[in-house]
């Protein structure tokens, strides 16, 4: 967006305007123009995308739309669409995300112990994750009754909080 207003200028333009400034009214009404158009053209292609249309999705791209489905209830849908994520297209930090993220819908689907096997794909070497380790304790004390498990997960999510790798 070449010659476009830049966003946290819009509003003292806007003032601006308000006082006679026609030149700052022009830049602010093209500036929200190209937002709504963007918009526009980001929503056809994201929906094109989700519903199979066109290029498959890259796997980030599929995980992020799953994140965003989850963050609207919309778990069922989540699920189905982090179900075809390729973790080999994705770098570490998105497979640790793929797998917290598939962990959560996998909870809330009532499927424990698929959401288990993501959390304990994530505290091995080298460095386990935090959140992987918590939400693996909670599982092993509420619904697995594995205590030594439970016990363990939170000893380490501490020592990490002590180190400060958190």
């Amino acid at each position: 967006r070449e010659g476009d207003l830049p966003g946290e200028q819009c509003p003292e333009a806007y003032f601006r305007s308000l006082r006679g400034d026609t030149a700052a009214r022009e830049a602010v009404l093209k500036h929200n123009l190209l937002d709504l158009l963007s918009t526009a053209t980001l929503a056809i292609a994201l929906a094109g995308r989700a519903a199979g249309g066109g290029a498959a999705a890259a796997a980030p791209e599929r995980l992020g739309l799953a994140q965003h489905l989850r963050r609207r209830l919309r778990t069922a849908e989540a699920l189905a669409t982090i179900e075809t994520v390729d973790p080999a297209q994705l770098t570490a930090d998105e497979r640790i995300e793929l797998h917290l993220e598939a962990g959560e819908l996998l909870k809330r689907a009532r499927r424990h112990e698929e959401a288990a096997a993501r959390w304990r794909a994530l505290i091995g070497p080298p460095l386990p994750c935090f959140d992987a380790l918590v939400e693996l304790a909670k599982h092993a004390e509420h619904r697995a009754r594995d205590f030594a498990l439970a016990a363990r997960c939170a000893a380490e999510a501490l020592s990490l909080i002590r180190c400060r790798r958190v």
